[in-house]
C-alpha cells in the first residue's frame, strides 16, 4: 500500500487519516485543536471497529499526542484500553548522542548504543515490545481486535541503534533524483539506516 501524507504537519495528517476526512474538510491545520470540539464529532476508524465488537488498542504515536487528541489519544472513544506510550519518549530532547570528542549532545542524526540510553532502550523498541506483548495476550481470544502501532521514527531527532549504520552504505545514485537543496551526502546513509531499523521493527510483529 502506498502511503502519503495528507498534510505537511503531523497532527492534521493523523486527524485526516483516522477520521477519513480531508484536511480541507476538517479545516484543522495545526496541533492545537481537538477535532471533536472544533470540526465535528466524527467517528474514527478505530472507533468504528470498537463499536462493532472489536477490542481496539493503540501503541506509540497513532493520534498526535496532546490537545489535538484531547490529551488522551481520543480515549475512550477510539480505544478499548488506555493507549500505550513508551516511557523513554520523555528523553527525546536529552543530550544522549555521542560526539567524536567523547561528549554528549542533542544531535538531529543520532546513532546510539542502546544499552547506554536511559532505560537501556529506545521508544520505538519499547513500542515494538508492547505490540508483541498485546498480540501474545490476544492469542486464544474469540474477540477480534484492531491493533494500531505508531513508531516515532523517522521523526527528529533520528535516534536508532548504531549497528544499523553497517546495513546501508551511502547511495550517490539517489542524488540525481533530488534537488540539490534537499540532498545531504552526510546524513543520507544515516537516515536510510534509521529507516531500515524502523522497517525491521515493523517486520518483527
Amino acid at each position: 500500500m502506498k502511503m502519503m501524507k495528507r498534510q505537511a504537519l503531523c497532527a492534521p495528517s493523523r486527524n485526516s487519516l483516522l477520521t477519513s476526512r480531508r484536511p480541507d474538510t476538517l479545516h484543522l491545520y495545526d496541533f492545537y485543536s481537538y477535532w471533536r470540539d472544533v470540526a465535528g464529532n466524527f467517528t474514527t476508524l478505530p472507533q468504528y471497529f470498537k463499536q462493532h465488537g472489536y477490542h481496539t488498542m493503540s501503541v506509540g504515536k497513532v493520534f498526535h499526542p496532546g490537545v489535538s487528541s484531547n490529551w488522551s489519544d481520543d480515549q475512550p472513544y477510539s480505544w478499548s484500553q488506555y493507549p500505550y506510550h513508551p516511557s523513554t519518549q520523555k528523553y527525546k530532547e536529552s543530550a544522549v548522542c555521542s560526539n567524536s570528542d567523547g561528549t554528549f549532545g542533542k544531535n538531529i542524526v543520532c546513532p546510539v548504543e542502546v544499552h547506554f540510553q536511559p532505560g537501556k532502550t529506545l521508544p520505538d523498541l519499547q513500542s515494538l515490545q508492547a505490540a508483541m506483548k498485546f498480540l501474545k495476550e490476544r492469542q486464544g481470544s474469540d474477540q477480534p481486535f484492531l491493533l494500531a502501532v505508531g513508531f516515532h521514527k523517522p521523526h527528529v531527532p533520528l535516534k536508532y541503534p548504531r549497528e544499523y549504520l553497517k546495513t546501508l552504505p551511502e547511495c550517490p545514485a539517489v542524488k540525481d533524483q533530488r534537488m540539490s537543496v534537499s540532498w545531504s551526502p552526510i546524513s543520507n546513509g544515516k537516515h536510510r539506516s534509521m529507516c531500515t531499523h524502523t522497517h525491521t521493527s515493523v517486520g518483527k510483529f
